[in-house]
Order: structure tokens, then sequence, then C-alpha cells
């Protein structure tokens, strides 16, 4: 097979190369081409010019139809000669103008073939039997249809500067011809595989739609029919809504007869039956005040019997000033607590009681009762739940309470014994300021510690033993400052200084672990300054 090539520029830039295959069957034709493209023949018998396509124009290019080109000689149309001299006769006209890309000879009428051809644009059918067709561009479809889109001025002659110029051209090599078929070739399955892939996809698409499409008309088949049986039902339900509206007219006029007629004998047993009513709910009220009477009395003897043994029941000293707290107190705690009964106000030795009713005749007795040692508090409560056999028995509630009474006292025993074990503290306190002079003097003149009050200008410890001694004093608004001292039997212990303010109040304070004898004598001496000063101080036993 025979190619040949056309490389092309377009206003002087190269624009690419076309490829022609040249089809077989036309031998003299093709020949004439391909040795006009490759310039072996060397010049012309006529025109004396070289035989060939290099550097030949495209003289005339009509945009939508073709393409002409070929005059070697003379550049505009009217010139070129073919290789076997002057002109040649038309060789086949088997081969249709029926695509674009197609190459065939230009002539002036029957058999007058040169070197002149044209290239089509389209399809140009109206040519047949006059031109020859004898190839087909094989690739560089684009770099033509650029050629055919140049501007173009009188006579379809492209413009001066778009000027369409082979500028080389020549036979395609074997090998490159092979390659290009090769790459022709797999274009083409390439193109048929891609062709075969699309129509697959069309096909399943097409069967897809009619299986949808069939499937739509089912569904609407079975809605019909199904409005068709809900619009029986619908009649059917209707049919018996008919029904069954006549049967309720019926039944509602045969109910409003039996009405009227039960009416009259309803209103005699209604009567009948509050008569009745009437009797059975005054023998259910004499019965409940009659019970209310009995518990009534049950609880009024329990009461009473409660009232005469308050001096056993007692467990407090009332003439102990470090009893727990006052009557008042406990009035006001009585207020507070809610009860069926409470009988804390006439009891004058702080045993508060309460007598709850919790129904069927049976009394829920209550007990509280508050013990006071020195600065120690204890309290207890006690429940008994009384049944009406034991309200009737005395001695069950003498027990009860003698039970109580040796509890306290046991237990208040065992508090003053705790108490003796306590941490002893004693502490004084100055009662008001004492001016001091240079020499130092003491600030306090009372002394009261847990047990006693006493008047002294010191504080003894009264036992041997560790103790942490704490001093404490403020100075009132002043200008100069203070300096204070602790001292044990008139020795200093330690000492600081009170920096005075006339802004508030200044405090220092002292704190130590000491070792003191029984007999030893704390005192607390300040002096300079030491108008308008307070001081107090605090001696507590470590250990027992």
């Amino acid at each position: 097979m025979v190619r040949v090539y056309f490389d092309v520029s377009i206003g002087g830039p190269p624009a690419g190369r076309i490829t022609f295959r040249l089809y077989p069957g036309l031998p003299k034709t093709t020949e004439n081409f391909r040795s006009l493209c490759t310039g072996e023949r060397g010049l012309g018998r006529t025109t004396g010019q070289p035989l060939h396509y290099k550097k030949t124009p495209f003289h005339r290019i009509i945009k939508g139809f073709m393409l002409q080109g070929g005059d070697f000689s003379k550049r505009n149309g009217t010139g070129g000669e073919c290789i076997y001299g002057g002109k040649f006769a038309d060789e086949s006209f088997r081969y249709r103008h029926s695509k674009a890309g197609l190459l065939s000879m230009a002539n002036a009428g029957k058999d007058t073939n040169g070197s002149q051809f044209f290239i089509t644009a389209k399809a140009t059918p109206h040519l047949d039997g006059k031109h020859v067709v004898f190839g087909e561009v094989e690739s560089g479809m684009d770099v033509v249809r650029r050629m055919e889109s140049v501007e173009t001025v009188a006579g379809d002659k492209p413009a001066l500067m778009q000027t369409v110029v082979i500028e080389d051209c020549g036979e395609v090599d074997d090998s490159e011809s092979d390659s290009s078929d090769d790459e022709e070739k797999k274009k083409r399955k390439a193109l048929r595989k891609e062709k075969k892939k699309v129509k697959n996809i069309e096909r399943k698409e097409k069967k897809r739609a009619k299986k949808e499409k069939k499937r739509v008309k089912k569904e609407a088949k079975r809605e019909k029919r199904r409005r068709d049986e809900d619009s029986d039902e619908d009649k059917e339900r209707k049919r018996i809504r008919r029904d069954e509206d006549g049967r309720s007219r019926s039944r509602g006029r045969d109910s409003r007869e039996e009405r009227r007629r039960g009416r009259s004998s309803s209103r005699s047993r209604s009567r009948e039956r509050a008569r009745h009513s009437s009797n059975r709910n005054r023998g259910v009220d004499e019965r409940r005040r009659s019970s209310e009477r009995a518990r009534d009395g049950i609880f009024q003897g329990a009461l009473d019997f409660m009232m005469a043994v308050d001096v056993s029941v007692s467990c407090c000293d009332s003439g102990d000033d470090s009893s727990y707290s006052s009557e008042d107190e406990d009035d006001e705690e009585c207020k507070r607590e809610g009860a069926d009964q409470d009988t804390s106000m006439v009891d004058p030795e702080k045993l508060r009681r309460q007598l709850i009713s919790l129904g069927n005749d049976v009394l829920q007795l209550q007990l509280s009762v508050k013990v006071r040692v020195h600065e120690s508090a204890w309290s207890a409560k006690y429940v008994f739940r009384l049944d009406p056999v034991s309200l009737e028995r005395t001695d069950i509630l003498e027990a009860k309470i003698r039970d109580l009474e040796e509890e306290l006292a046991t237990t208040k025993r065992t508090m003053m014994e705790e108490m003796d074990k306590k941490l002893k503290c004693v502490t004084a306190k100055s009662i008001q300021p004492v001016g001091i002079g240079d020499e130092g003097q003491i600030l306090w003149t009372s002394v009261e510690n847990a047990a006693r009050k006493e008047n002294r200008h010191e504080i003894k410890t009264g036992t041997a033993g560790w103790y942490t001694v704490t001093v404490k004093v403020h100075m009132q608004l002043q200008v100069g400052s203070c300096d204070m001292e602790l001292r044990v039997n008139g020795e200093c212990v330690q000492s600081d200084h009170v920096s005075g303010s006339t802004y508030g109040i200044c405090s220092a304070s002292l704190m130590l672990n000491i070792y003191l004898q029984s007999d030893d004598k704390l005192t607390v001496v300040a002096s300079k300054n030491s108008t308008n000063v307070e001081a107090s101080l605090t001696a507590a036993k470590i250990g027992i």
C-alpha cells in the first residue's frame, strides 16, 4: 500500500503533516501523484519546471467544499503537467466522492488530468464520473480543517498573510508505513471496541428501560385493582353503616321507651335504698363513737399514770447550774415537735413525753431526755409500743420507767468519771484596760476555770504536767507600740512586740508547750505604751 505525506505551513509557521493513502487499481494516477511528491522525475517536458509539489501553494480553498493545489509551474491554477508529459486520460471512476478527506484529480474536462488535485471537505456526489478519486487522508484531518478555515480573497484564493504552502512532501517509508498501519489498526480496533462497548451499554439501558416500563405498567394495574377493591369495600361499608344506623335508631327508640317505663320504678327503689343506707350509717357512726370513747378513756388513763410518776423518773439535779438548757428552751423545742399529746409543758424535770395514737387502740410512748455534766451533754430517746393490754397493766409501765431511770443514772455516773479524765483548762481575762508603766503591771484581776470562780492576779496550774500556753493581746487605736512578756514565777519565757496603729485594732499572740509544776504561776506583763490594752491567757493540760 502506497502512502505519501505533505508538511504544510499556514501563513509561514508549520501547521502539521497530512498523510495520504493511495487506492489500488489506479496505477497510472497513483504513480503520477507519488512521483510528484518525491520529485524523482526531474524537469517537465512542457513547463521546464521540476516535477515536484515542494513549495507549491494551495491556490483555491472553498470552505465546506474542497481545497485545490498542485500547480507547481504557475501557482495560480492554470499551469502544471503530469509526469507523462502534458495531460493523461481519466483512468477509472470506481471510487465515489462519498466523504470528506478524499484525494481526487482536478481537470478542465474529460481526459485532461495533469498535476493538480483537490481534497474534499465533505461528500460531493455531484463530482462522481467527472473526477477520478485515487486516495484519502489517513492522518492529519485536523490540519485539513485548519487549512479549510483560512481567510480567502477574490477567486477563493487564500489571503496573503494566510497562504497555505506544501513545505515538504514525499513517500512514507515501509517501516514507517508499517508502524503507522499498526497504529492505525490499533486505533481502529480501539474505536471498534469502544463502539461495541457503547452499543452494549445502550442495549442494557434499553433493556432496563423496557423492564422499568413493564414494572410501571404492572404497578398501575395493581393500583387500579386495589382502587376497584377499595371502592367495592367502601360501598359495602356504607351499606353496613346505613343498616347499623337504622338499627341504632330503632334501639334508641326502644331504650327511651324502657327508660320512661322504668323511671317511676327506679325512683321508688332509690328511696328505699336511701332509707336503708341512712339506718346503716347511723349504726356505723354509733359504733365508731363508742370505740373512740373507749380509746380516749384508755389514753387518758395512761396519761394520768404518767403524770403521777413525774418525781420517780427525774434524772437531772434541778439545783445544778451546769444542767442542760433552760426551761424556756425546752418549751420552744416542745413546740417544734408535732405530736398528738405533748406533756412536756407540765414536766418541770426536763423529761419529755409524747403519747401518739397509732390506731386500733394502740399507743406509742416516746421518752426523750438530755443530761449535761459540766461542758458535756448526752441525749437519748426511748420509744415503747403500748397495746390495750399493756395500758391496763400499770406494772408494765412501772418496769419500763424503772429501767429508764437506772440507765440514766448509770450514764450520768459514767460521764462524771470521764470528765475527771478530760483536759484541764484554766483561763484568765482582763476585766478592763489598765495603764502599765515601764516596770510592767498584771493585766487581769479575775480568774475563771471550769469548776469555780476566784479573784486572783495570776493563774496557778494546780497540777504538774505539760501545758499548751496561749497568750493573746489586743491594743485599741493608739500611736505608740507595746512589748509583752510571758513569765513563769516571775521569769520571762517568751516575749513579743505589738505595733500601734491609728486605723484599727492591733493584736499579737504567743503559744508554746511548757512543763509546769503544781505551784507555778503564769503572768503576762506589758511595758512601754500599754494604754488601752486587753489580754487573755489560756493554759491547757496535755494528756490525762
